[in-house]
């Protein structure tokens, strides 16, 4: 009898024990849904303060950051650690699928568990450029992406749920401060166009205007793991596995050249990406093609947003090397004493539209269409009601379903946190996308024609 009554409270005890064990999650992917990931997780946890935080932005509001952990009491589970690690859509499919050991994922780097601080408290790390202090290696357990995994060199084994979206992330073009006044629109064809050279195009491909002739478009943007960049090469036709020819700001190291290329506000060098990034690896484009000249692009949309947010009314233009791109055809090159006047164009998600507004430079039409990122003190989604209903009705196409996808492997309480960070999606997107359920346009894959149905 008294065996009997021990087995029992032993066994009363080791189920009470797994029904309290902690729950941990681990999400990587989509920087550009930065935003709506971080305020759902929030949300779902039941607000700030019900949960500690531990992010690697400097202070105030950490919806942007790179590295960021949260620990709390989730509704339903208990105690639950979810960890993220922002890295990209493409690079978030692929270290889910997993490279480097068949069948398992990569490992990707999160916080430490013990910086996670008291219920209700933040820890500020300073470091989001690049979170050294966020070095546990952990297997990723879902990943957001702009792009379905076909859209991804990484397509076995295939990801699940079979519905994969979970909102509408939307994006524009826009131009740097100091650019033509004149500039005003991008179409598919200027946009295939400006990334297919290595000395940028005409600025009258992009106006029309024949006076225009010796002005100069350039392209930036991100590197290949980015989800932003398999958009702005899938949507206009351009192909997302082709390489491309994008500018960054000055002149990092490479072949001896050590200028910064910045003062102030304005941008004195430009530089077509060397083969390999001397400054900064991260954005070496290494997952559709080798390393290639121009190929490379910033392995955050921060980044993007920050050049364009620079005076490139005087600048001096740099091949790959860091020596000045000489006169050729209608390329008019620059020296030391002689820079010139350039624009410069990329596509960011919506949410860095408002940042470069604020910072001098300007969003673009597509296709004779445009919307306005706004504050979400002006509009809770970021857009006002007439721009977001050029994105419902399928009039403006420049955007993709946000996708969440799993192996297949969550044990019942992670899929119970990974249902509840589905819910809360719609609540928390804020200017980073549009509730699925507020759609009437859909499209099928990636690219496809935007229709109602």
């Amino acid at each position: 009898m008294k065996i009997r009554i021990i087995l029992a409270a032993t066994l009363a005890v080791l189920f009470s024990a797994a029904a309290h064990a902690q729950t941990t999650l681990n999400v990587t992917g989509a920087t550009a849904f930065r935003t709506a990931t971080i305020n759902s997780i929030v949300a779902a946890y039941g607000g700030a303060g019900s949960v500690g935080v531990v992010t690697s932005v400097t202070s105030g509001s950490y919806t942007g950051s790179n590295a960021i952990s949260f620990r709390g009491n989730w509704p339903g589970v208990g105690d639950t650690i979810v960890r993220c690690r922002f890295s990209g859509s493409t690079e978030g499919i692929r270290d889910l699928v997993g490279t480097t050991v068949p069948g398992t994922p990569n490992d990707v780097f999160y916080y430490p568990d013990t910086d996670i601080p008291a219920i209700g408290s933040v820890t500020y790390k300073s470091e989001n450029s690049n979170p050294l202090g966020a070095n546990v290696a952990r297997k990723p357990d879902v990943a957001f992406s702009d792009v379905q995994q076909t859209s991804s060199p990484y397509r076995s084994p295939v990801l699940g749920p079979a519905d994969s979206r979970v909102g509408v992330v939307t994006f524009v073009f826009a131009k740097s401060q100091g650019s033509s006044a004149n500039l005003t629109n991008v179409t598919a064809q200027a946009w295939r166009a400006v990334l297919g050279s290595n000395r940028g195009v005409p600025l009258n491909v992009f106006t029309g205007l024949a006076a225009e002739q010796s002005g100069r478009v350039l392209a930036t943007g991100r590197n290949d793991g980015s989800g932003t960049r398999a958009v702005y090469l899938i949507e206009p036709g351009y192909g997302v596995s082709n390489r491309v020819n994008q500018f960054k700001i000055g002149a990092n190291g490479f072949n001896g050249v050590t200028s910064a290329g910045v003062t102030g506000d304005a941008i004195n060098f430009l530089q077509l990406w060397p083969a390999n990034d001397a400054e900064d690896p991260n954005n070496n484009s290494v997952l559709w093609n080798a390393v290639t000249t121009g190929n490379g692009g910033y392995f955050s949309g921060g980044n993007v947003s920050t050049l364009l947010q620079r005076d490139t009314s005087a600048v001096r233009i740099l091949g790959p090397t860091g020596t000045d791109l000489p006169s050729a055809g209608s390329y008019v090159g620059t020296s030391a004493g002689n820079p010139r006047a350039v624009s410069v164009v990329s596509m960011i998600g919506t949410n860095d539209g408002v940042n470069v507004i604020a910072g001098g430079g300007d969003v673009l039409a597509y296709n004779g269409m445009k919307i306005t990122p706004v504050a979400t003190g002006v509009d809770p989604t970021g857009l006002v009601p007439a721009d977001r209903y050029k994105v419902t009705n399928g009039s403006y196409t420049l955007w993709s379903y946000e996708r969440l996808y799993n192996r297949g492997t969550l044990s019942a309480s992670q899929q119970t946190v990974e249902t509840g960070l589905r819910a809360a999606i719609p609540g928390g997107l804020a200017n980073s996308g549009i509730a699925l359920s507020a759609m009437t346009a859909v499209r099928g894959n990636d690219g496809d024609v935007v229709t109602q149905p």
